[in-house]
């Protein structure tokens, strides 16, 4: 990244230190930006226009280098007037931020919304349980953002000190009952619940991944009302989103105002919009091929019912074509998979066979109790424990 984008100056902190030299950039900490700024003269004004680059935000390149996503200043600008229609009254809020403010759902999400509606925001120093609820507590937090995998490993904790307390027959129950009462209600029933959480926790933003629709629904059950969203960081990064007070958990909701949605021919969702990157920093092929005109091709495979919101089937070059022509993605098989009681997670893969396409799955098993189907085990790192152990499902 350092490599590609020429920075002159890198901003860290002191704690702890990070040694910049090793990539040729000067570093300022922020704990001596004001005695380093003291006596500075003020600054002089500098022209900007909307297209002008604000910042070079790098995806994660998992399947490759890093591409630096170019945005203006037009792009997060249009995307916070967007997030801001469907979700109002910030001033009232109270959040914590856990997610790296670089990952653009961290940067929209929690700081450039919540900072520019006046909302107070915590940043947490350590990422211990004991440590967030304290903070939680003493906050009195009332949002946050959160990747599904923090929601549902929150839930889990949450059922484990049920099963430990002897109380999973009285859980279940309420769990019924929060079915036919309103929100008010739900919150009452499952107070001890939210006094761990400080008891002022009414909205979790759930982004980055896709979420479960039965762990969206348990929190919304429980009393804190979920939101679902899509985007992706050339789209700075807002694209859809369903609202707090229509959830819709087996969707990513409707398009954002002022952002545009098609689904092609293939399948493939396209955006457009002030808020779409005009392109990849120093990379004229990567953005060539990443848009059709004005439309940005997400890479993702989706479709939109007849309510108008938008459903996400799988990355475009995960599909699996079968033999007999059916298109399979292999998040849909995961997410079953990983609702038998002893697997842990799985990851589903396309293998060239004698035929074509087959499909393999990698499984990683918890308490093994019986396994379905023909499994070739073989130890995990080289050493199998009697609680978990690596199954290749052919």
């Amino acid at each position: 990244m350092a490599s590609q984008s020429k920075p002159i100056l890198a901003i860290t902190s002191s704690m702890p230190a990070f040694d910049t030299s090793h990539i040729g950039v000067s570093a300022v900490h922020f704990e001596d930006l004001d005695e380093r700024t003291y006596q500075l003269p003020q600054p002089e004004p500098v022209p900007l226009a909307p297209e002008d680059l604000v910042e070079i935000m790098y995806t994660s390149g998992t399947t490759g280098d890093p591409k630096g996503v170019m945005l203006n200043h037009r792009n997060p600008l249009a995307n916070l007037d967007s997030i801001q229609q469907i979700i109002p009254n910030a001033r009232k809020h109270r959040l914590l931020s856990l997610l790296p403010l670089s990952h653009m759902f961290e940067q929209m999400g929690t700081m450039l919304v919540w900072l520019s509606g006046g909302a107070n925001i915590t940043f947490a120093i350590s990422r211990q349980p004991t440590i967030l609820f304290k903070i939680m507590q003493g906050r009195k937090v009332t949002m946050m953002l959160l990747v599904p995998q923090a929601l549902e490993l929150f839930m889990n904790g949450i059922q484990s000190e049920v099963e430990r307390l002897g109380k999973t027959a009285t859980w279940h129950r309420s769990l019924a009952l929060a079915r036919r009462l309103p929100h008010l209600m739900r919150r009452l029933i499952f107070k001890r619940v939210h006094a761990r959480f400080g008891g002022k926790l009414q909205h979790i933003i759930s982004g980055g991944a896709a979420l479960d629709a039965e762990i969206g629904q348990r929190w919304n059950l429980i009393g804190v009302r979920v939101l679902q969203g899509y985007g992706a960081t050339e789209a700075s990064p807002g694209i859809s989103s369903h609202t707090l007070k229509n959830p819709k958990f087996d969707s990513v909701g409707r398009p954002l105002p002022g952002v545009s949605v098609r689904i092609v021919e293939d399948g493939e969702i396209q955006i457009s919009g002030d808020n779409i990157t005009s392109g990849y920093w120093e990379a004229p092929d990567h953005t060539a091929e990443a848009f059709d005109g004005k439309w940005y091709k997400t890479g993702d495979m989706g479709n939109v019912d007849d309510d108008g919101y938008l459903h996400i089937m799988g990355r475009k070059k995960d599909m699996v074509v079968l033999p007999n022509g059916q298109n399979v993605f292999p998040d849909d098989i995961e997410s079953e998979l990983r609702l038998e009681p002893t697997i842990t997670d799985a990851t589903v893969v396309g293998v060239a066979g004698a035929s074509g396409q087959e499909l393999h799955a990698v499984l990683v098993m918890g308490a093994i109790r019986s396994v379905r189907g023909d499994c070739f085990c073989e130890p995990a790192n080289g050493r199998a424990s009697a609680d978990q152990r690596v199954h290749h499902l052919a």
